[in-house]
């Protein structure tokens, strides 16, 4: 069987609606402005999961900004049943810039954590979220 060039490299081009909603849902990130603050955060806490059965157990990402006036992180769960709380003594800017932490047999409720970063000079800064523990 003899094939053309032409024939022989020709591609067929398919475009499946699964691919078409990809490529746009990427680009629709991509066009997305930055954060208002520039991303820039000096401290943040985000919880994973956001819901667990009970006895729950949750993690805790915590990222900070390295900085020479870092003393400590304080972390705080807080729900109507219990309160636990932790310090994290830090070096500075030679201190890591990213902390996990689990808490676990967490009685059902709604919890805040609230992580606070003590800075010298008696400054500190704070961030918050929220977890549910159900039955």
């Amino acid at each position: 069987m003899t094939l053309s060039l032409s024939t022989k490299y020709r591609r067929r081009r398919v475009h499946s609606p699964i691919v078409l909603a990809i490529a746009v849902a990427a680009a629709a990130v991509l066009a997305m402005p930055p954060p208002a603050d520039g991303g820039d955060e000096v401290l943040t806490v985000r919880t994973s999961p956001e819901l667990s059965p009970e006895p729950g157990l949750v993690r805790l990402l915590i990222r900070l900004e390295p900085n020479e006036a870092n003393r400590s992180l304080v972390v705080e769960l807080d729900s109507p049943a219990m309160f636990r709380s932790s310090l994290i003594t830090l070096d500075g800017d030679a201190a890591p810039s990213t902390h996990w932490l689990e808490f676990g047999s967490l009685p059902a409720g709604k919890y805040g954590v609230v992580v606070t970063l003590e800075r010298a000079g008696d400054t500190a800064v704070t961030a918050t979220d929220s977890f549910l523990v159900v039955r």
